[in-house]
């Protein structure tokens, strides 16, 4: 894994973004998914995991979120943020957001909302307490995370070590 895969082109096509795209969902849901196209993550930025931080923030549930303001709107009910996937020299970085039949008449304001907020995040410095937070808990999560299946364990694991991590970051 790394940037060297493709031969050095772009993962993407950068000049067919942005766009909209809408689907009809074959069951009754309300989605929006917000993606952008990062520099790879892993495992370059493995000490300080900025998209986790970065989805720790959007993700956030309390009061002044965003997923308080959008709420508070009747434009959704959940909201997660995170890389759904990183390799090959890039990373997609989401917020998946569940809309109300309100919002899914409004995704533009939910876009504004969404938009206005990471320009708030981006004018604030990084906080050493947030990112500390978030470490906490992600050390929490693992340390109680339940067994999972056995192959699905060795997969990951053995995807993980062609990082080339210290062994005991693994």
């Amino acid at each position: 894994s790394g940037p060297e895969i493709g031969g050095g082109e772009e993962p993407f096509v950068f000049n067919t973004w942005p766009r909209l795209v809408r689907c009809l969902p074959v069951r009754d849901t309300r989605t929006a998914t917000f993606q952008w196209v990062v520099p790879q993550q892993r495992p370059m930025r493995w000490r300080t995991k900025p998209t986790r931080y970065l989805g720790f923030l959007l993700g956030h549930e309390g009061q002044g979120s965003l997923l308080s303001c959008l709420k508070a709107k009747g434009l959704a009910t959940d909201l997660s943020a995170g890389s759904s996937l990183d390799d090959g020299g890039a990373c997609i970085f989401e917020v998946g957001i569940q809309m109300t039949e309100v919002g899914e008449k409004q995704v533009d304001i939910i876009g504004e909302c969404l938009f206005a907020y990471i320009r708030l995040i981006q004018k604030s410095p990084v906080s050493k307490e947030l990112w500390l937070e978030n470490q906490r808990i992600e050390e929490m999560n693992f340390r109680f995370k339940s067994v999972g299946q056995p192959l699905s364990t060795v997969t990951n694991l053995a995807h993980t070590m062609q990082d080339k991590l210290p062994v005991d970051k693994v």
